[in-house]
């Protein structure tokens, strides 16, 4: 398997390149040349882990068999909080996959638990004697995925943003509680947009380095996006082994979406034969998704909203970039001229044959903050089943287009993480987070994820704060600190 520039098809890596060099060097994202279609063994293949060496072993090819099983080993044995790493429970009508089991209870942990390994084999097979800095902008989940993910690993350092403003206190604790020598954690006087800029700004401009390669761990590097096709088969297995559906019956999805990574996963396993019939993108009040879908015009010239919903408060989404290069045919000139637009303009326009293909797959809504509370309230007083703010997105967006087919939804953080807007949908008191979490508990019955649990007795060792034009000096400065 071969991966090229979404802006220029004359770049060509192998997947250990490009899951080390995150970004291509012009600026494009690294995309797979050919797409390839599962088998039928994989739809009757339930353990997770084989799902997973089933599904990734195409996709990295360079990889042998025993290197991949010995990655995905230690991604995710005795690492979840279940035995399986996801899993699928029935909700009323519709069935939601939790993918919030892992260290830091949000679905990044299924893929930023296997990155750290295929980086460091990746490294080795490269025979890169150069130390690796990863960079992170995390719009809430990513930064204390990733942080915990490449904590402490050899020839690694990670330095992470995420905005001061808009994400949860026990997201923000998760990130600056951290005490892995090769970390280092910051926020950004902004929004995440600014945050995501200011990194691929950085990663694009970067010179060579006779010691360091700069890399990416949000889902702009390949080597995070895979992974997380896995899940998507893991949960319509087990559809099908419950006798919930029948093999090859098509359903639907609908997935909670910011920089368009976990529902572009989706697509991957649908245009490799997984029977998946429509992709439901669900966004907040930042809903430049949604007015996308609807009309072929992707404009980023509006306010940011910051809602209950944080690590959806986007208004760049990286990876459309991917969606509308797979969509167009591998056409890197268009991709160029509407990555220009968007630079310049702040919008860009696709034909109208692209965005009728688009529409055929992508059915797209979106809940404000009102209707999160609303929903959180209703499924939890209907099925005593506590959603988080992000999944109730999708949820109610997934109600207000009601299939004929089964729908799964893509349950991306534990309730947990958000607890004061918990007690607002449920009209319980509002107390600090660290309290308001052990009041959930008491009152749901549900236990408390043991990693956020924890987090009352941990000291805070992060305080930096930076302007975004501040990050290329910034990193440069703390680099002895983490390698």
């Amino acid at each position: 398997m071969r991966y090229t520039s979404t802006r220029d098809e004359r770049i060509d890596v192998s997947s250990a390149q490009a899951i080390l060099e995150g970004l291509a060097p012009d600026g494009g994202l690294f995309f797979p040349s050919t797409l390839p279609l599962f088998d039928e063994e994989i739809f009757t293949i339930l353990n997770y882990q084989d799902v997973a060496r089933k599904i990734l072993a195409p996709w990295f090819s360079d990889f042998t068999p025993e290197e991949l099983a010995g990655c995905i080993k230690e991604a995710y044995a005795n690492r979840f909080a279940i035995d399986d790493v996801v899993t699928t429970k029935k909700v009323g009508d519709r069935y939601i996959v939790e993918l919030f089991h892992g260290p830091t209870a949000a679905f990044k942990d299924v893929a930023l638990s296997l990155f750290p390994r295929m980086l460091v084999k990746a490294r080795e097979k490269m025979k890169l004697e150069k130390d690796l800095v990863i960079l992170a902008a995390t719009s809430g989940d990513t930064g204390s995925a990733a942080l915990t993910g490449l904590k402490d690993l050899p020839h690694i350092g990670i330095i992470t943003f995420f905005p001061e403003i808009g994400i949860s206190e026990i997201q923000r604790l998760q990130m600056t509680t951290q005490n892995g020598k090769n970390q280092k954690v910051a926020s950004i006087e902004g929004n995440f947009d600014d945050a995501q800029n200011a990194v691929k700004r950085f990663l694009s401009a970067r010179e060579d380095d006779p010691k360091i390669l700069y890399s990416s761990a949000n889902s702009i590097n390949i080597g995070r996006l895979l992974p997380q096709i896995v899940y998507y088969v893991h949960a319509y297995n087990t559809l099908v082994a419950r006798g919930e559906i029948s093999m090859g019956e098509k359903i639907d999805v609908s997935v909670p979406t910011g920089n368009f990574g976990n529902i572009l996963a989706g697509y991957l396993a649908k245009t490799c034969g997984l029977p998946l019939r429509h992709l439901i993108c669900a966004s907040n009040s930042n809903h430049v998704l949604t007015d996308f879908f609807q009309t072929g015009i992707y404009d980023r010239n509006r306010d940011f909203e910051t809602t209950l919903s944080p690590s959806m408060d986007i208004l760049i989404s990286s990876n459309l970039e991917r969606l509308l290069w797979a969509m167009s045919g591998g056409d890197s000139s268009l991709i160029r001229k509407l990555m220009g637009d968007l630079k310049t303009d702040g919008r860009f326009v696709v034909p109208e044959s692209l965005r009728s293909k688009l529409q055929e797959t992508f059915i797209a809504g979106y809940a404000d903050d009102q209707a999160t509370l609303d929903t959180i309230r209703s499924v939890y007083q209907s099925h005593h089943y506590l959603l988080d703010p992000h999944t109730a997105v999708a949820w109610k967006v997934a109600e207000e287009h009601p299939s004929s087919v089964k729908c799964l939804v893509m349950a991306t953080a534990s309730p947990f993480k958000f607890p004061q807007s918990i007690a607002k949908a449920m009209h319980w008191p509002i107390e600090a987070d660290l309290d308001s979490i052990q009041t959930m508990s008491t009152t749901t019955g549900i236990p408390i994820p043991a990693s956020l649990a924890a987090l009352h007795s941990l000291p805070v060792l992060h305080r930096d704060r930076i302007d975004p034009n501040q990050l290329d000096a910034y990193v440069k400065s703390v680099i002895k600190e983490i390698l």
